[in-house]
């Protein structure tokens, strides 16, 4: 300790010093106007960025006034590199260029890093261990991405292993990494695959890829290729229809294709003169909303003749309801119901501002609107009188959904949490979070032992409903076979078909992988295998 001297004193934007870093000749300072941020507050103060040399000068100056800043590292791979966390985001800053070249936007607050050479590993407090590619824009590589069932403190890498301690707890786990071996690989698509759709009896897949026109028919016991159709047209979507015995294509031009669903011959196509591209098509499949310079053209899918034509211009959202018989339209500051047989409105709810989302349940004739003062309300489509509101959010609600049974309405939040109610009464049963994206579909198994929850970009996380925990997570998911069995992903032009492992599957693969040896009850804890 001798012969020490003091090389500068720097002054910096906020009293209170939350961490620094220190490359060559450049040293980074981070404070805060608030100290005692972590991840269970909303409040989170604000925060600067201060970078000097070390004769004093400031270089960067960088103020945050949502949230301060710290958990600063320069790269080991490139010093002008400065990594530092923002509550739940990574930045990424050139401090040659004084540019933030990648923001990371992890789950939940984000607890450790580890810097690697064109990647970012990054734990969070909602459980989450995901990996960040530093190219481009920079983005995440969701195939990587681990969740566990406590929030995660650090984070250790080496030789291939990691090891996480938990927050609150003397208990550190290692990760080893077990192949899901039991995965088959389809490969017979000329280009990426755009989606799925299985028959009503399960024993028939259906892939199609939209820029190539593709739709290969799978035969489901074997996993063989049954049948390829080449449509010669960019599709929007495939799928059974007519109790599958149909397929039903429309593409990009406004052309709509309809093949036999066993032996793949065409049947009838039309052409219809589209000004927006449409996905809206009845629960059944019988039905289809084609969007015209004219309105909107409810089109027979089995036919493909025309049902009714509605003069309803630029509608954001159709839904049919009402076993097909009316149809739900919302546009810029209306929702207006509308007969399917007679195009005559039934009824409308205005507002002054634009609805952010409607959803529709056919079970119970229900009608979820989030309304512009952040409230839901639920309406019947009977008598269209409101059956209760829910209002009391504290941050925005983006989106509502039902159950296929209707027993259940959730709202997915601002944060991406999902909040889950009864729908018949509005009484709150759960809330979900961990999403790293807004969620658009949910899907139960028959026993509603498991839900998965789908997100924008395919995301989707498997939890174990009665004790809400979360049993594992698939990027991208296209399908769910009938069975609740296996999970239908992709890989560019690879199918990929999943097994949904149960406890008594997963212990076997994990023993298997890991040499052998059985697993104690602490092993299994460790692992997140659930009793």
């Amino acid at each position: 300790m001798e012969n020490q001297s003091l090389i500068g004193d720097y002054r910096i934007h906020y009293k209170e010093v939350t961490d620094v870093a220190i490359s060559d000749g450049i040293v980074a300072v981070s404070s805060s106007d608030f100290s005692t941020e972590n991840f269970s507050l909303i409040s989170k103060g604000k925060g600067a960025l201060d970078v000097f040399t070390f004769s004093g000068q400031r270089i960067i100056s960088r103020l945050f006034d949502y949230s301060g800043i710290s958990l600063m590292e320069f790269s080991p791979y490139n010093p002008n590199l400065l990594v530092f966390r923002e509550s739940e985001k990574i930045n990424v800053l050139d401090i040659s260029e004084d540019m933030l070249l990648h923001t990371f936007i992890s789950g939940g607050f984000v607890t450790d890093y580890v810097i690697m050479d064109g990647y970012l590993l990054s734990s969070s407090a909602d459980g989450t261990i995901r990996l960040w590619v530093m190219d481009g824009i920079g983005w995440e590589y969701a195939f990587s991405r681990i969740t566990l069932p406590q929030s995660i403190n650090n984070i250790a890498v080496h030789a291939g292993v990691m090891a996480v301690s938990y927050n609150s707890s003397n208990k550190a786990i290692i990760l080893r990494d077990l192949k899901n071996e039991d995965a088959l690989v389809l490969s017979d698509h000329y280009g990426s695959i755009g989606g799925c759709s299985f028959n009503p009896d399960g024993s028939r897949l259906l892939t199609y890829t939209a820029d190539s026109g593709q739709i290969a028919v799978w035969d489901w016991e074997t996993k063989d290729l049954a049948g390829m159709i080449e449509t010669g047209h960019n599709l929007l979507f495939a799928q059974y229809i007519d109790g599958g015995g149909k397929i039903f294509a429309p593409a990009k031009d406004g052309t709509m294709l309809v093949y036999d669903g066993l032996t793949l011959e065409p049947v009838t196509q039309t052409h219809v003169d589209t000004s927006l591209h449409s996905k809206f098509i009845s629960s059944d499949g019988s039905l289809y909303a084609a969007i015209t310079w004219g309105g909107v053209k409810i089109i027979r899918t089995a036919d493909l003749s025309t049902v009714v034509e509605i003069k309803e211009m630029i509608p954001k959202t159709i839904l049919f309801c009402a076993q097909n018989s009316k149809v739900v339209i919302q546009n810029s500051l209306e929702v207006k119901i509308y007969s399917c047989e007679t195009g005559e409105e039934l009824f409308a709810f205005r507002e002054e501002e634009s609805m952010k989302s409607i959803a529709v349940d056919d079970n119970k004739q229900l009608l979820a609107m989030i309304c512009p003062d952040n409230s839901v309300r639920l309406v019947d489509l009977g008598s269209y009188e409101e059956r209760y509101s829910l209002d009391d959010f504290e941050i925005a609600a983006l989106r509502v959904l039902f159950d296929a049974e209707g027993e259940y309405l959730f709202v997915c939040m601002d944060d991406y949490s999902l909040r889950c109610y009864e729908a018949e009464s509005g009484k709150p049963v759960a809330e979900l979070k961990g999403m790293s994206a807004p969620v658009v579909k949910v899907t139960f198994d028959a026993d509603k032992t498991c839900l998965i929850t789908q997100g924008d970009g395919s995301e989707a996380i498997i939890w174990r409903w009665e004790s809400r925990k979360k049993l594992g997570r698939i990027a991208p998911l296209l399908g769910i076979s009938s069975d609740f069995r296996t999970l239908v992903s992709f890989k560019l032009k690879d199918l990929i078909l999943i097994p949904l492992y149960d406890t008594r599957m997963l212990v076997q693969q994990a023993e298997k992988q890991l040499a052998g040896r059985t697993l104690s009850d602490k092993d299994r804890e460790d692992l997140f295998i659930l009793k």
